[in-house]
């Protein structure tokens, strides 16, 4: 009797990772056949031979492991949860999810790229919002108004750019612009930097694209981007 309390812990513990184990290589299959929404518990118990209860185990250790993610109503799904959108079980925009540093850190990989390409790609309309929003910012001297035509410039550079995907990603980082985490920051960037110095950039970026001239319409975005991050953080 003693020898079989002393091995008792063992047997389940083997059990438990046999289970795992069993569940692991269904889903492993379902992979492989690019399926990631798993069956209902009940199909999936009666799949791999376990009763509801056991699977229940092996299911919330492959949660904690993050190799399938649940969403209660929708049901469960192999990999990670995502961060944000339909199916993330969160009510916040992603836009909410970060933080100005990395806000800045994915401005200066996208805006470029997207200068670059509305340089190939802008049209006429594109242009004239452009310098729309060139001659609003020239002739305003409120701080709110002004904000409000650069947010305008860089949408339309954006927008110039012509690629649905790149300019989702745009208004996501300018979303997360509006948050009250950056109050501070704005008013230091109109209080730190030169109204001249600022138009000075912007004009070299829609002088870049009217001229065509990808790398340079590259080169003035993130020569204005690494401008506009010393101010918010220094170095």
């Amino acid at each position: 009797m003693r020898e079989a309390t002393v091995n008792e812990p063992v047997a389940k513990r083997r059990s438990v990772k046999a289970d795992l184990e069993k569940v692991r290589a269904y889903i492993g299959a379902l992979w492989e056949k690019n399926e990631t929404r798993i069956p209902p518990e009940r199909e999936l118990a009666e799949a791999v031979g376990l009763t509801r209860s056991r699977l229940r185990g092996a299911l919330k250790k492959l949660v904690d492991e993050q190799v399938i993610w649940r969403e209660v109503g929708s049901g469960t799904y192999v990999g990670q949860r995502p961060l944000g959108g339909t199916g993330s079980g969160r009510n916040t925009e992603l836009s909410a999810l970060t933080n100005p540093h990395e806000v800045m850190e994915a401005r200066l990989l996208l805006e470029p790229e997207l200068a670059r390409l509305a340089a190939y790609r802008a049209r006429g309309e594109n242009m004239t919002e452009l310098e729309i929003a060139m001659e609003k910012m020239t002739n305003n001297t409120s701080q709110s108004d002004w904000s409000f035509w650069d947010r305008r410039f860089h949408h339309a550079i954006g927008r110039a750019a012509n690629n649905t995907l790149l300019l989702a990603l745009l208004e996501t980082i300018q979303r997360n612009m509006d948050r009250g985490t950056w109050g501070e920051l704005s008013e230091k960037l109109h209080s730190s930097s030169s109204p001249e110095g600022s138009m000075q950039d912007h004009m070299a970026l829609l002088t870049s694209i009217k001229n065509r001239n990808p790398t340079a319409a590259a080169e003035a975005m993130r020569a204005h981007l690494v401008r506009v991050q010393k101010i918010y953080f220094g170095g």
